[in-house]
């Protein structure tokens, strides 16, 4: 399984983009990052708040079926996707 982040927006609006992928990582951090891609469903890009409020577009491409995409902002993301976001941007094996 891979999972990847696409975040823009801010002050500068340059994308930052982050991957995880299943096979890098150990037994228990492979487990934990197929376990929190769950709570990924298919999500258009929503609106806004402001500017430079953070869009996050996050891609979960499973190895036993077809990928998952969807969009949030700091302000709609869930508490669950915003665990899986946060572990593949701080995780030591991501890769941009």
């Amino acid at each position: 399984m891979r999972v990847s982040v696409t975040q823009t927006g801010g002050p500068l609006g340059v994308p930052m983009r982050f991957a995880l992928d299943s096979t890098n990582l150990s037994e228990q951090d492979a487990a934990d990052l197929v376990q929190r891609s769950g709570a990924v469903a298919p999500a258009p890009e929503p609106k806004r708040s402001y500017p430079a409020e953070y869009g996050y577009t996050v891609r979960v491409e499973p190895d036993d079926g077809p990928p998952v995409e969807a969009s949030y902002t700091d302000g709609t993301m869930p508490a669950d996707v915003r665990g899986l976001v946060r572990l593949v941007q701080e995780h030591p094996r991501q890769t941009p």
